[in-house]
């Protein structure tokens, strides 16, 4: 009985996640491939803070 909730759960996240995804309500986050499988989200990584990309560096 558990499972089938965990299933239902995860049925519903996939959804919402697909449905976030293609919005278009958040800069940067996108398919990665035309078929929908595989989505980019957008990541500052901590050790740079604000002074932005590895590629904007000098």
């Amino acid at each position: 009985m558990a499972t089938g909730g965990r299933v239902r759960s995860t049925r519903k996240l996939r959804s919402w996640i697909v449905e976030q995804v293609s919005s278009g309500r958040y800069p940067g986050l996108v398919w990665d491939d035309p078929a929908k499988t595989m989505f980019r989200i957008p990541w500052k990584h901590a050790e740079l803070g604000n002074r932005g990309s590895l590629d904007d560096r000098q």
